[in-house]
């Protein structure tokens, strides 16, 4: 089977989803299947990983604004045409898609009349604020009242975006869910049933690791408050004595958090 996988990211490697999208790709080769990546980044060659072509497609510039619901509706059209190329020359036989990008995705794979599947990574696609913390399959659906002022400021924004991914979720011919529990959000939101295929992961190191003991430091990856930035800052004073390693972008205010305590 040929299979275009359509994405927003791909070689950046810098979280979960796109190290997800790498292990999906290598299980598929290995399966036998023919597949082609492309995915969204500005100025990057073409490349080959073994059998797999990986093309990079520029999408507009940021330009002024930076807001994410924003460049989320503005890059459907675009991202659309560029699916749509790609599926004219590589004849796939089914189109994948996750993340930012799957409703120009889904869009463009329904236009040609190839089958489409969205493996979920990530709330967005049902909460700007990713349900704060609370339990997905009991918070309030997101409305003007429930999010923080920043938030209502843009709220017409927030409904346009929302609504989109609820279009590709709901017109994608497959939905796979990462887990029974985002399964059953998916059900709450979208009222479609969505199979199950828990995470495939690369897990061999690329380096020697180094020997763990209890002395080594405390490491946390991706410091957003989604991921428990607050707690592990308020873990990291109560325990001066251990090491705590923070990797990842940050705010230069946050930054500056981080940088006051002498052990992390």
């Amino acid at each position: 089977m040929k299979i275009l996988f359509a994405l927003d990211k791909y070689t950046h490697r810098e979280g979960g989803a796109d190290h997800v999208a790498r292990g999906a790709v290598k299980a598929l080769v290995e399966a036998g299947h023919s597949v082609r990546v492309v995915h969204a980044r500005q100025g990057s060659p073409d490349v080959t990983e073994g059998p797999v072509t990986v093309s990079s497609r520029p999408l507009p510039a940021r330009r002024f604004i930076r807001d994410g619901d924003y460049l989320t509706l503005r890059w459907h059209r675009p991202w659309q045409e560029i699916v749509s190329r790609e599926i004219q020359d590589f004849g796939p036989d089914r189109v994948l898609t996750q993340n930012r990008l799957v409703s120009g995705t889904v869009a463009a794979a329904q236009e040609a009349g190839v089958p489409s599947t969205i493996l979920f990574h990530g709330y967005r696609c049902f909460s700007p604020t990713f349900f704060r913390g609370q339990d997905a399959l009991t918070a309030p659906p997101p409305s003007f009242g429930s999010l923080p002022w920043r938030s209502r400021l843009k709220w017409p924004l927030i409904r346009r975006c929302l609504a989109q991914y609820a279009t590709a979720y709901q017109s994608a011919t497959q939905v796979i869910a990462n887990s029974d529990y985002a399964a059953r959000v998916i059900q709450r939101f979208y009222a479609r049933k969505a199979d199950v295929l828990y995470p495939v992961f690369d897990l061999s190191p690329s380096a020697k690791l180094p020997s763990l003991t209890p002395a080594g430091p405390v490491l946390f990856i991706k410091p957003q408050p989604i991921k428990g930035t607050e707690t592990v800052l308020s873990v990291a004073e109560l325990m001066p004595q251990t090491r705590f390693r923070v990797v990842g972008s940050a705010s230069a205010q946050l930054c500056r958090r981080l940088g006051a305590l002498e052990n992390v």
